[in-house]
Parts: structure tokens; C-alpha cells; sequence
């Protein structure tokens, strides 16, 4: 005996059910990238019931399947359909070609996933910072960056100014590096994002930039972890040097946002100091300054004061010198996979003068 056909309202009924099961949906996401995607998606996706846990951000939202799947911090995407237990899922060879894997309903699963990483980025014919951290890097960033010049002056392959440029149509882009192997690879991510009007390449040392002072209004820098930077100065020497040459060139309102690894973190803040410092410099005992990066973890600057640093062994003098343009404005940590960094974010809020 054959089973009756379902009914039209039963058919009705089941797509309902499916369709309330698409809206409930997470994603996973890189360690200190949570409370960003749990922004995103309330920002993007008009998303409600946002709940984050480590590694996954759980949310309800009627936005369109091609909306979600542009999400620019996630990991993964899943529809949930019920919480449960983590469980083991056998392999199936079969899925390959499709888009998503699907699990029964009867037994203990509790999502569909789709096999197409979000993080993953077609247009990125070469791989250099990943996508997701290049695009929180602009996502921090104080201002929007629409009608705005945007400078790195060490862009690698150019992934922190293709991910901005994704995000903001109106703004201009200028990529620097030393090394032409890596602007031609460049130049090709360039291309493949169909960006070549909105995204300039020019060779140049971002010891000595190219541009007047205060000509851009950010710089976005992904500072190279502990690889030399010059046959005569490594990256931590030459971070005083690299941290005035940005300032300089940033307009007053700019922003300045960086990238550094845990070492390069604690030199920053051997080397930056709150203003408080400056009122008895010559006295000033470096060693006692706190350089434990998790110390900053995840935290926003309430009042930010102007900042300080000191000259490198490589310069004349090793008194303090003022930096009293810039404000502190908040570091975010987030991992690397196998290691972590700190994205830190200034604000400069006057023409630099300096005092000793």
C-alpha cells in the first residue's frame, strides 16, 4: 500500500518549519573575534537574539541567504536546528559537490553547515594576513572610512586595504611596500577584486613616506612579526621611527590602526606612555613600566591622553620624546592561529609638536 501524498497545507507546513529553521543560524568565528561578529551581524543582518560563546555567535535574522553568506568576520555558517551535544558525524564522500551538508532531523544533529568557508575570499589570488582580521582592522577603525584617503605603507599582498575597500566604496587606497615581489602579487589581488581604479601600489620604505604631512586620513598597517625590516634595523628598533612617520603624515581627525604581534605590543607600550609620564621624564625609570600586552585585552581607552615614546638606541639621544597628537583609543586582541596580536586604534587630534 502506498502512502497517501501529503496535502497542499501539509507541504505548506513543512516549509514553514524549514524556513523558521534557516533563520536560526551561527557562525563560527577566530578567538577575539566573537564580540566583532556579534556586531556585524547586528549591523549587516538587522539580527536578533545575538548570543556569542567562544568560537560561535548564535542569531536570528530574516535577511536573505546571499546577505548572510557576505559576513566578513565569520569563520563558518550554519543553520542551527537545535542545540545539543557536540556529537561525531561519520564522513560522507557523497557531499562534495554540494553546497551544504545536511544531517537528519531524526538523529542528534544540530545544524546544516555550509562547506564554502565565509573567510574564504576569491579574490585573494594570494594569501597574505587572514581575510578576517584584515577586515577587523577596518571594522575598529574609530570613523568610517567613506571619502577618505587610506594609507599602508607595508601592504604585503594587500589584504587589509581589499577588505576596507570592500567595505567603503568612496574611499581611496594607497598600498607601499619595499619588496616588488610582494606588490606584483599585489597588484594581481588587485586586479581579481576588480579594484584597480580605487587601489594605488607604489614602492617605497615606510621609513620615509612619499606624502606630505597630514595627507591621509587613516593608516592601516599590519606590522611584520619580528622579520627584519632593513639589512640594518630590525622591526623592534625601527617601531619609534615607523610610529612617528605614520603620525606624521596623518591629517588631524585620522586615524592610525596597527597590528602588532605580542613582542611588538610590549614594545609599544615600552616605548609609548601615557602623559602622566612626561611630568617627571628625566627620573622616568623604563624598567618599571607594566609591558604585559594581556593586560589590554579587549579594552577601550574611556579618557584618552596624549602619548609619548622614546628615541631608538639608533638615534642620538635617548630622552623621552612627546608624542602629544594622539590618543589611545582601544586594543583588541585576536588570534593568528598560531599566535596572537594586538590591533590597536589612535586617533590624532592635533598638529604634532614636539617636546623634549
Amino acid at each position: 500500500m502506498q502512502p497517501a501524498n501529503k496535502s497542499t497545507e501539509e507541504e505548506e507546513t513543512d516549509c514553514n518549519a524549514v524556513a523558521v529553521m534557516i533563520r536560526h543560524l551561527y557562525c563560527t568565528a577566530g578567538a577575539g573575534m566573537e564580540e566583532l561578529l556579534a556586531e556585524e551581524v547586528q549591523h549587516k543582518l538587522c539580527a536578533t537574539q545575538v548570543e556569542q560563546i567562544p568560537g560561535r555567535v548564535f542569531f536570528c535574522s530574516n535577511a536573505d541567504l546571499q546577505t548572510v553568506t557576505q559576513l566578513k568576520s565569520a569563520e563558518r555558517l550554519f543553520i542551527l536546528l537545535r542545540k545539543a551535544e557536540p556529537i561525531s558525524l561519520p564522513n560522507n564522500p557523497g557531499v562534495n559537490d554540494r553546497e551544504f551538508t545536511s544531517v537528519n532531523l531524526r538523529s542528534n544533529a544540530v545544524c546544516v553547515f555550509f562547506r564554502h568557508p565565509l573567510s574564504s575570499r576569491s579574490y585573494m589570488k594570494h594569501n597574505g594576513l587572514r581575510s578576517t582580521i584584515a577586515w577587523a582592522m577596518s571594522s575598529l577603525c574609530p570613523k568610517k572610512l567613506n571619502d577618505c584617503v587610506i594609507l599602508d605603507p607595508m601592504c604585503g599582498v594587500g589584504a587589509v586595504l581589499l577588505e576596507a575597500a570592500q567595505e567603503y566604496s568612496n574611499a581611496v587606497f594607497l598600498g607601499m611596500d619595499t619588496d616588488l615581489s610582494q606588490l606584483q602579487k599585489a597588484a594581481e589581488n588587485v586586479k581579481a577584486s576588480g579594484m584597480e581604479g580605487k587601489v594605488q601600489l607604489l614602492q617605497s620604505s615606510a621609513m620615509e613616506i612619499p606624502l606630505a604631512d597630514g595627507a591621509v586620513d587613516a593608516v592601516l598597517c599590519d606590522v611584520p612579526f619580528g622579520r627584519k625590516f632593513s639589512c640594518s634595523s630590525d622591526m623592534p628598533t625601527a617601531l619609534p621611527r615607523l610610529l612617528r612617520e605614520m603620525e606624521r603624515v596623518l591629517c588631524v581627525g585620522g586615524h592610525l590602526v596597527l597590528l602588532l604581534s605580542l613582542q611588538l605590543s610590549a614594545q609599544l607600550k615600552k616605548t609609548i606612555c601615557t602623559h602622566e609620564h612626561n611630568q617627571n621624564v628625566n627620573s622616568l625609570d623604563t624598567n618599571n613600566l607594566d609591558t604585559d600586552p594581556s593586560n589590554t585585552h579587549n579594552e577601550s581607552t574611556d579618557t584618552p591622553k596624549p602619548l609619548m615614546f622614546y628615541k631608538s638606541s639608533s638615534e642620538m639621544s635617548n630622552s623621552p620624546l612627546l608624542i602629544n597628537s594622539l590618543q589611545a583609543q582601544r586594543t583588541h586582541r585576536v588570534s593568528l592561529g598560531s599566535t596572537d596580536a594586538f590591533i590597536h586604534t589612535y586617533t590624532k587630534i592635533k598638529t604634532q609638536t614636539l617636546s623634549l
